[in-house]
């Protein structure tokens, strides 16, 4: 078997998410305008809104967030590292429980950082598990790369233990 640290990591099929949380009561508000009382613009010009009691209820990060920009008298945030993808799959995450991602494990990284940034530890716990559960030969030092930098410590752990098989 030989790793090459160049390889980016690969998840090879249509990945859903299923959160313990039972948030079908959220789901219509999901992309919904018409009660928004706060917005985010992603890195790609994506308005996404939002209902702050909501965000705050379900994402200690979005309510650290949410703090600052009512302090600030602010209605919306930009996020200039987070794309429109990623952010609305978080966002189904918020409001249903629940996100399907796409096959490449470039979304399911992309949710893992925006989980820790928002403090969403069951999607976190998801996203690691799912990532573990695709580790292959040509993902795994990719994988560990990204355990290191975010200290994930279970990623880091399973990445090492499949690394010595």
């Amino acid at each position: 078997m030989i790793l090459t640290k160049k390889e980016a990591p690969v998840i090879p099929q249509q990945v859903e998410l299923n959160g313990n949380q039972n948030c079908d009561e959220y789901r219509e508000f999901l992309n919904e305008e018409k009660f928004s009382d706060c917005s985010f613009t992603t890195s790609d010009k994506v308005k996404v809104p939002g209902h702050r009691v909501i965000l705050t209820k379900r994402s200690p990060g979005f309510k650290k967030i949410l703090e600052k920009m009512k302090a600030q008298r602010r209605k919306t945030k930009i996020f200039e590292n987070i794309n429109s993808e990623t952010l609305k799959a978080v966002m189904s995450y918020i409001y249903t429980g629940n996100v399907t991602l796409l096959q490449n494990s470039t979304s399911v990284i992309s949710v893992l950082k925006a989980s820790i940034k928002f403090e969403i530890e069951d999607l976190k716990s998801l996203c690691i598990d799912t990532l573990i559960s695709q580790m292959s030969p040509e993902n795994v030092l990719g994988l560990l790369e990204i355990a290191d930098d975010k200290d994930l410590e279970k990623l880091e752990a399973e990445a090492l233990k499949f690394i010595m098989r």
